[in-house]
């Protein structure tokens, strides 16, 4: 594409100083954009590629290589624990629906299976940013994955939301048909439209591999924290009114020693969807004041995988006992096969002893 030239009667004056930088950049409404332009210190000038108001910068900066900023290995360590905590916990849920035919037929279940392996790839994602170095190519095609599947985890966690709150508080007319197609065009068709439409006009020159994030700033505002805010404060709204609605519908419940086991595990379910519901990521607002608080924030969220798998698998009453009955299945099967084969071979003794 061709370039416009660009010559500022300022820079035409200005000397080559190793102490100084000269940054081409033009108004896009918003803030100061550098896309399409670039300064060639030999010609003085600017290039750029678009027709906008533009202006240049002059930034002064200390002489030598600059310094990234290091990273703290304590939080480092505790990423990498927590990622492959929640990546382990997935695979193993993930697996322990799929494998289960009576849990794998519940509209519930397939919105757990969904989200569990969203999280799965999305922890994948941060554990590879977190253990390589990528470069050029790579780092934009990773950068690009990462996008997509955050957003598309914070949709499936939007659908989980949802699925519980028609559960629970609307309760008659919740069954979703051909709800699998349905949360997979949701979560993964928009958001694979909105990164692929982002990456293909930015042509992907914002992605990164940094310890502070896989997309620049200040596109990472726009594309990324603004779209997860609106769906945690939405997912916050329902998480209230379904706490509510719960206590509302249990109070004589717990009056009644019969059902109060009953009353009190529905109401535990309910406060323990604070976290999968990704509400602890407002924590996230505030985590550049304190390392303390940067901390919380990665074992909550870091943990997801791990909270997923104990709330609606370990200590899930439905979950234990379709493995129960599983098990059953499988031992009742595995002694029947056994008794046909000894009774099989004692009828063959039987013969040749005859």
């Amino acid at each position: 594409k061709e370039e416009i030239k660009l010559e500022f009667e300022e820079l035409q004056k200005w000397t080559v100083n190793e102490s100084q930088t000269v940054q081409c950049v033009f108004w896009n409404n918003s803030f100061w954009d550098d896309y399409g332009c670039r300064f060639d210190p030999a010609a003085k000038a600017c290039f750029c590629n678009h027709a906008t108001p533009f202006s240049s910068i002059l930034s002064f900066k200390k002489p030598g290589p600059e310094i990234e900023e290091p990273v703290n290995p304590v939080v480092w360590w505790i990423e990498v624990v927590c990622f492959s905590a929640s990546i382990i916990s997935c695979i193993i849920f993930t697996t322990i629906i799929l494998a289960i035919r009576g849990l794998r037929t519940l509209q519930s279940f397939k919105m757990h299976c969904n989200l569990s392996v969203a999280l799965l790839l999305q922890y994948t994602g941060y554990l590879i940013l977190n253990v390589t170095e990528l470069e050029g190519v790579q780092c934009k095609v990773i950068g690009f994955m990462v996008h997509w599947i955050t957003l598309a985890s914070f949709f499936a966690m939007f659908a989980e939301a949802l699925s519980v709150y028609l559960a629970i508080v609307v309760v008659f007319n919740s069954h979703i048909s051909y709800i699998v197609v349905k949360v997979a065009l949701f979560c993964w068709g928009i958001t694979g439209c909105l990164v692929g439409l982002f990456a293909g006009i930015t042509k992907m020159e914002y992605y990164s591999c940094t310890s502070s994030g896989f997309l620049v700033s200040p596109y990472s505002i726009y594309f990324l924290n603004i779209p997860v805010l609106c769906i945690l404060l939405i997912n916050s709204a329902m998480f209230g009114r379904m706490i509510w609605k719960a206590f509302q519908s249990n109070m004589t419940r717990l009056k009644d020693g019969s059902k109060r086991a009953q009353a009190i595990s529905q109401l535990k379910m309910v406060f323990s969807l604070n976290t999968m519901l990704g509400v602890g990521y407002l924590i996230g607002l505030v985590v550049d004041y304190s390392v303390a608080l940067e901390i919380i924030f990665i074992v909550i969220n870091g943990l997801a995988g791990f909270f997923l798998l104990c709330l609606f698998g370990i200590f899930n009453p439905m979950t234990k006992g379709a493995i129960k009955k599983s098990m059953r299945k499988f031992q009742g099967s595995t002694t029947s096969t056994g008794y046909a084969y000894k009774l099989t071979a004692s009828t063959a003794d039987n013969r040749r002893s005859m």
